[in-house]
């Protein structure tokens, strides 16, 4: 696919923005032999973009990172509703850190991160308690 960033100019440089697929000039499908079809290609796109790790995840998972937090992308705050970060300073801990970069506040919330681990284990196991039996 050809034409897929546009350049603009911010402080004398020039800065490059990836445009979605959907805008880029030339796409040849079919073209040659593929690894995966066309749909199974656009479902790993889009898996990509759900796992991207930039700040702004609202609207994605995030990916999982290195450590014991479970939940690494996937707790939102109860007080403003944006993700919550993984800290292990101190003991690990799920901790909304978005006011405080917008608006130079303290920390939203912060809550340990081990009692929620544990009971997402549990569930989890609870789940597979019945197939267990059937095995």
């Amino acid at each position: 696919m050809r034409g897929r960033t546009q350049t603009s100019w911010q402080n004398g440089k020039p800065w490059q923005r990836r445009l979605p697929m959907a805008q880029g000039k030339i796409c040849l499908r079919d073209r040659y032999p593929a690894y995966v079809s066309w749909e199974q290609f656009e479902k790993i796109q889009a898996l990509l973009q759900d796992n991207y790790s930039a700040y702004d995840r609202n609207r994605t998972r995030g990916v999982p990172r290195a450590g014991k937090a479970l939940r690494h992308g996937l707790v939102c705050c109860g007080q403003c509703g944006h993700k919550m970060v993984v800290q292990y300073q101190g003991g690990t801990q799920y901790l909304c850190t978005y006011l405080r970069g917008q608006y130079q506040v303290p920390v939203c919330q912060r809550i340990r991160a081990d009692a929620i681990d544990q009971w997402v284990v549990d569930q989890f196991f609870a789940a597979f308690a019945e197939t267990e039996l059937d095995l």
